[in-house]
């Protein structure tokens, strides 16, 4: 058991299996294979949080897109917000034979 204890690079993992009272081969691959575990998660957070600072280098832009209205008081339908982008736009109204509107969506009911 010494001679795999002292086998072990790191100095850390080499301390803590010479405090272990009692020290199996099993708890000895054990705390090795953690150990193992340990260092590659360590690993890979170091390498994240390098990604992580990128991020927060990046410029956030707005979104300039138009809305989206939904039950549009002139057509009914969702469209982009704007009359130029309403179907009804230069349509004519069936009922009252005014622009900008059909008929089932008519602003003043005659």
């Amino acid at each position: 058991m010494d001679r795999l204890v002292c086998g072990i690079r790191s100095d850390t993992l080499r301390e803590r299996l010479l405090r272990t009272t009692e020290l199996t081969l099993d708890k000895a691959i054990n705390a090795c294979k953690t150990a193992e575990m340990v260092e590659v998660q360590l690993k890979n957070m170091n390498e994240g949080s390098e990604s992580v600072q990128n991020v927060d280098n990046v410029k956030v832009t707005e979104n300039k897109r138009a809305p989206i209205l939904n039950d549009c008081k002139f057509c009914g339908k969702s469209h982009t917000y704007g009359k130029s982008h309403c179907p009804a736009a230069e349509k004519q109204c069936n009922n009252c034979g005014k622009r900008g509107h059909f008929a089932h969506k008519m602003l003043s009911k005659e």
